[in-house]
């Protein structure tokens, strides 16, 4: 699988962030994690935005500390002007303000004392996304297979009436050459 998914979150959380990771890693995604990405000296927004470009998705920790970072909510838009999917996880008693641009938007609910159920609430989620995407790209595939074969049929079917024209054609030029 080669789903790539970027974890937005406050520094302050940073351990759940790390749990989802080793979650998802289990499952073949790439995850990116800022603190795992340190290059001083180098331009972070630069950074981030390289990260976020190559994500799939983007999971985003909404937390009274990631609700209020500048950082979280800008990286939210960042993805929602690329067309980054986002997907929520909200943590039971985050004031609306927090939400910012993700206001009234469905989300999962984030228990940090229990990350591996919520980890897997969304590999849940992500999984049949990507069986979903799977399918149809088989169905495709399949679609384009079914139609070379037509176009092959067609192909050899125009050949064979060719072939036999000029069968004819020689037949006819060999009784006459007799004559």
């Amino acid at each position: 699988m080669s789903e790539k998914v970027f974890i937005s979150h406050s520094n302050k959380d940073f351990e759940i962030a790390r749990k989802f990771k080793e979650q998802f890693e289990m499952y073949n995604f790439t995850c990116y994690i800022f603190e795992f990405d340190k290059k001083p000296g180098e331009d972070v927004t630069q950074k981030i935005q390289a990260a976020l470009d190559g994500a799939n998705q983007l999971i985003v920790l909404i937390t009274p500390d990631g609700g209020a970072s500048s950082y979280v909510q800008q990286e939210i838009g960042y993805a929602e002007a690329k067309e980054i999917e986002v997907i929520p996880l909200v943590q039971d008693g985050v004031k609306d303000d927090h939400l910012g641009m993700l206001k009234g938007r469905e989300y999962i609910t984030l228990d940090p004392a229990n990350v591996d159920k919520t980890a897997s609430e969304i590999l849940n989620f992500l999984l049949h996304k990507s069986k979903v995407k799977s399918d149809k790209k088989v169905e495709e595939l399949n679609n384009q297979l079914q139609e070379s074969k037509i176009k092959s049929a067609e192909i050899t079917e125009k050949w064979k009436n060719r072939m036999m024209l000029g069968s004819l054609i020689l037949g006819i030029l060999a009784l006459l050459g007799n004559d």
